[in-house]
């Protein structure tokens, strides 16, 4: 059977909840609106004059806020708001590049938040800035195979959005993928150049559904497997549409 897209997943919001796509055209700077906004804590060094890409450790993430999980974003680029939701509540919403309404949408969070905000919770964006975990522009991609096997050698029950990638592809072997780093991949019509493994931390210890950290995973790997990796980043060679269903070929 040949590997196919079986999800597609944007995350407006660093370390919120996604959203799931059926199709989306892939751009040389990746999936658009993917982490396109973050949290900055007041204890990171995000400058709002200046956006630019932070390291993680500067924002309100999964790895010490595990409520994070959920909170559902939705954008809406046509006319730039952005809502921020705990199930039917509303926690914040507005249009960020707006000052006023972004300083009441960044109140709002920071009170929902409490001490996780560390002070004033600032909404990061900036033109062309995604708060992806690593600077370069890439796609994440998690081989559904790779999951089940871990879940199985592991003995734990894992849903493949703890790993929160941008694709989730299936019907590869378990752990294909790790042969894949150098190589292109076509991807519906888009083609993609592999270009490292993903190395795993405690954010994935977070059940999406409950928001409870509910297994290690980290040392599910480390002992299953002797390493913490789990998916590829890919860098976009040719841009193109894809949608779920289509296939993944290794040129």
């Amino acid at each position: 059977m040949a590997a196919t897209i079986n999800q597609i997943w944007c995350f407006p919001v660093k370390s919120l909840a996604g959203q799931s796509l059926t199709r989306v055209d892939l751009t040389s700077a990746g999936l658009p609106g993917d982490r396109q906004f973050a949290l900055a804590h007041g204890a990171g060094d995000f400058d709002p004059q200046t956006p630019a890409w932070r390291p993680k450790g500067n924002f309100v993430n999964l790895v010490r806020t595990a409520e994070l999980a959920r909170l559902t974003p939705a954008y809406a680029p046509d006319s730039g708001r952005l809502t921020i939701a705990q199930g039917d509540q509303v926690i914040a919403s507005g249009r960020p590049v707006e000052a006023s309404e972004r300083a009441e949408m960044e109140a709002s969070l920071t009170a929902f938040l409490g001490d996780a905000a560390r002070g004033q919770v600032r909404l990061a964006w900036g033109e062309g800035v995604a708060f992806t975990d690593v600077p370069a522009p890439l796609l994440s991609i998690i081989n559904l195979e790779s999951v089940r096997d871990l879940a199985s050698r592991a003995g734990l029950s894992l849903d493949a959005r703890r790993f929160r990638g941008n694709l989730v592809i299936d019907g590869l072997r378990p752990w294909g993928e790790f042969d894949w780093p150098g190589r292109q991949v076509r991807v519906g019509g888009a083609v993609v150049k592999i270009v490292e493994p993903i190395t795993r931390c405690a954010a994935t210890h977070v059940n999406p559904e409950t928001a409870v950290r509910d297994a290690d995973v980290v040392g599910a790997l480390e002992r299953a497997m002797g390493h913490v990796d789990m998916g590829v980043y890919a860098e976009i060679v040719s841009p193109g549409e894809i949608a779920t269903g289509d296939p993944v070929v290794l040129i």
